[in-house]
């Protein structure tokens, strides 16, 4: 299993700190430039030996962390997003609710991604924002919903297992408590890769610490 650790630091300084720890544990490190006061990219890709996922969350899409979503214009976010694909980032983000029209380049793949902080939508609901993700041309899906059952995460599987049978890249998870199921398990049904955080630094509700989630996944045999 692959494991993306957000980057959630407010300074330059601190990313550099944090991106060493996390760089021990991750295969993936997500840079969230939406929390940082200042941004230079040219400095932060310096920082990581690893892929980085470039992400600059819409105040909408950032989730109920008040230090999270962009603070510029959506010029501004958008620029950065296209600068980190000319530096020749591995992944960017852009936002199915919020697009920026990203011009991709190189190597660089293109997450579309769409959040539901509230519930997650019936199964019907969950292919159809599906199918509008991959007509926008995504390389890789993400969906992230907010689980109330674990009925909840058993739609979002099916999802994520739909995704692997028409052979489409997704990241299919849902938030909170009981969204765990999806975290864990969802390699076994086609995620490409989850989402962990360091301890105490967690970008969303039931993020588990990556470390934790190694560990459970190596006592359950999950690769």
């Amino acid at each position: 299993m692959k494991i993306a650790i957000p980057i959630v630091s407010s300074t330059m300084n601190e990313a550099r700190l944090d991106i060493a720890e996390a760089e021990e544990y991750a295969d993936i490190l997500e840079l969230r430039l939406d929390y940082l006061n200042e941004i230079n990219l040219e400095r932060l890709f310096s920082f990581c030996q690893k892929p980085k996922i470039v992400t600059n969350r819409h105040k909408d899409e950032a989730g109920p962390d008040p230090r999270a979503g962009f603070k510029g214009s959506e010029d501004e976010r958008k620029m950065y997003l296209q600068r980190a694909i000319e530096l020749g980032a591995e992944i960017v983000d852009d936002e199915l609710i919020h697009p920026l029209g990203l011009k991709k380049s190189g190597k660089t793949r293109l997450i579309v991604s769409y959040h539901d902080f509230e519930k997650t939508p019936k199964y019907e609901e969950l292919k159809e924002i599906y199918e509008r993700i991959v007509d926008r041309g995504a390389d890789i899906v993400k969906i992230a919903t907010m689980a109330d059952s674990p009925d909840d995460c058993l739609r979002m599987l099916n999802l994520v297992a739909y995704s692997k049978s028409n052979g489409q890249d997704i990241v299919g998870i849902c938030m909170g408590e009981y969204g765990l199921l999806t975290r864990i398990c969802g390699s076994l049904y086609g995620n490409v890769f989850t989402f962990a955080s360091m301890p105490g630094k967690a970008s969303a509700l039931g993020q588990m610490d990556a470390e934790t989630l190694r560990s459970i996944c190596k006592g359950l045999r999950i690769e």
